[in-house]
């Protein structure tokens, strides 16, 4: 009786503890990074954001050489693929000072997602155009934060940017790239919408499709997706079932119905808004596996 009585008891305690839900919180998350970073700038060299600007104006378009990421061979639940996935998903961000007090500042936050184990980390290109002479930092699940090295690749038209950072002897767990994607698959995107840090959402791709913005240039490749993300999700990775990189949230685009004569709601309505995101054929084209 005894001997089973323990046994329901550890069974008991395993699945409590399989179902109790992690807490973010999201006001110790910003200042835990303000604190870390600043003090991180005391003591070493931090690419900053008009160092980051003037580096993506010199085209990068080599190959980052990268180890080849194992997959897993079955489909995760949605709750699965967020704790195996959620530890390679990273928030970047930069610090500033204001001038009328001696505290550091957050500039905001964005994601990012780890593609090596030795710190390579992908996120969006748009991010670094303010110009400013503002630490950046890359921060990881677990609160530790990383300085940003250098940007060692991108492309400015697709909305790219690899940087590196020097992860020591931590160990980095990387996302594996998918090998394909296509209209109606289901998708997950880990991102920090709005200071929201480490949100899942959920939906499918819903089309890919190319813009011609400039005619002296080739045409962008996107892919739309119906899962949620927002300013802040930049960077984001959208994943298959399996957890696999098949794109990377960008930007959306929000569709107007004509203005309303209705006097209780003014204006244009909003019909529908797309989520754009960067492609796998567009982020496998900056990577070059070894095994």
């Amino acid at each position: 009786m005894t001997l089973r009585l323990a046994i329901l008891s550890t069974l008991f305690v395993s699945v409590c503890h399989a179902t109790e839900p992690v807490f973010i919180d999201d006001a110790k998350i910003e200042q835990d990074f303000i604190d870390q970073l600043s003090a991180l700038a005391k003591k070493e060299d931090i690419l900053t954001m008009r160092q980051a600007e003037v580096a993506l104006k010199k085209s990068h378009s080599s190959q980052v050489s990268i180890p080849a990421i194992p997959s897993k061979t079955s489909p995760e639940t949605p709750a699965s693929l967020y704790r195996h996935c959620a530890p390679s998903v990273v928030s970047i961000g930069s610090i500033f000072q204001c001038g009328k007090c001696e505290e550091w500042h957050s500039a905001g936050a964005a994601s990012g997602w780890i593609a090596s184990p030795d710190g390579h980390i992908v996120t969006n290109a748009h991010l670094f155009e303010n110009g400013k002479d503002d630490p950046i930092g890359v921060m990881t699940l677990d609160g530790e934060i990383f300085a940003v090295k250098e940007i060692v690749a991108s492309d400015v038209e697709k909305d790219i940017a690899i940087l590196r950072i020097d992860p020591g002897n931590k160990t980095l767990r990387a996302l594996p790239l998918a090998n394909s994607a296509e209209p109606g698959d289901e998708v997950h995107v880990i991102s920090h919408p709005q200071g929201q840090f480490y949100c899942l959402t959920s939906g499918k791709i819903s089309r890919f499709h190319r813009d011609h913005l400039k005619e002296d240039q080739e045409p962008t490749d996107w892919m739309s997706i119906t899962a949620d993300f927002a300013g802040g999700s930049s960077g984001g990775p959208v994943l298959n079932k399996n957890g696999e990189v098949v794109g990377m949230v960008a930007s959306t685009l929000t569709a107007y119905s004509e203005a309303s004569d209705c006097k209780t709601r003014p204006g244009p309505d909003v019909q529908m808004v797309f989520k754009d995101c960067i492609p796998l054929r567009s982020i496998r084209g900056m990577f070059q596996s070894r095994e």
